[in-house]
């Protein structure tokens, strides 16, 4: 049995603490699974693959049975917990009134309603700060969960081609697997995606991803725009945030990646088909026609276009 914690600690990557939840800040996605003893459970950090040593909130390899690392749920009330590891019971220090300043996770007493009363609270989706370019809004996505996007919000997996010159991305509908770098499309900000234990195909897909942050190296291609063309660049001065997608050249090759939607190279304010295509006609983001189109981004005139 695993249980998903979705929250928003301040955290090095050695420590877990105290601080509040902003669903659209997802560096640190902690599971509950079971634990080497049969009867008590183990806390993971999805992002460095790390777990509770116990309640002081430091962070390690796997705790082996026995250890203070493996804890108990307590009951307090409905849907309070306390969680009692070998070493204490977990409580936020420094919780002030409740409203989360930083402190390291302490050993507290416990009772409904107290500072050491856990709320486990079922995660079901996560908000994705989108950033605005010409009529859109675009971010990039590592999640260590599968998701599905919103209405509105189609998602890329990208092949890089053999020139290094530019990325070929196909639209993925439904099911977004985990560990999968993708680009999001949208028009507004922030995008919703719904949780989801749900499993589905990826196919290829050159976009790797980071579960924490990371200083931007050489070989890394990190998605932005430069003079209103999307593509993936050099940065050397940019640290890549968690959770986010990029691209991995050898160094020396190519310094920025053009994006090719599926035929339709994309520089957001001319977009050029590589094939002709009817005048007035619909096509999806793979040179599909489509008869009758529904909500979503298509192509029409050469041109990427919304319906609401």
């Amino acid at each position: 049995m695993k249980k998903a914690i979705l929250y928003d600690p301040d955290y090095s990557t050695s420590n877990i603490q105290w601080n509040s939840v902003d669903k659209t800040t997802i560096n640190a996605i902690f599971q509950i699974e079971n634990a080497e003893t049969s009867d008590k459970y183990v806390i993971k950090n999805c992002n460095t693959g790390t777990y509770m040593q116990g309640m002081g909130g430091a962070l390690g390899t796997k705790p082996t049975a026995g250890s203070n690392g493996e804890f108990s749920l307590s009951e307090l009330a409905t849907g309070q917990y306390a969680f009692k590891f070998g070493n204490g019971t977990m409580h936020a220090n420094g919780h002030g009134n409740g409203t989360g300043s930083r402190g390291n996770l302490v050993s507290w007493t416990t009772g409904a309603n107290d500072a050491s009363s856990w709320f486990i609270v079922r995660a079901t989706e996560v908000e994705i700060a989108m950033n605005s370019l010409g009529e859109n809004t675009y971010a990039t996505i590592y999640l260590p969960f599968a998701v599905t996007p919103e209405e509105g919000v189609t998602a890329y997996t990208g092949t890089v081609d053999e020139a290094n010159s530019e990325v070929t991305l196909s639209a993925k509908s439904g099911v977004l697997p985990a560990a999968n770098g993708y680009i999001l499309e949208g028009t507004t900000t922030p995008a919703t995606l719904t949780i989801t234990t749900e499993t589905a195909e990826i196919g290829t897909n050159d976009l790797l991803g980071t579960y924490t942050s990371a200083t931007s190296a050489d070989n890394y291609r990190i998605f932005s725009a430069v003079d209103n063309v999307l593509g993936f660049y050099t940065n050397s001065s940019t640290t890549l945030a968690a959770n986010k997608a990029y691209i991995s050249l050898a160094t020396g090759t190519a310094q920025g990646l053009k994006l090719n939607f599926g035929g339709v190279v994309d520089a957001i304010e001319s977009v050029e088909t590589e094939d002709a295509q009817t005048e007035g006609a619909i096509y999806d983001l793979s040179g599909r026609g489509v008869k009758k189109a529904s909500k979503g981004l298509y192509i029409q005139n050469g041109k990427k276009v919304y319906i609401k």
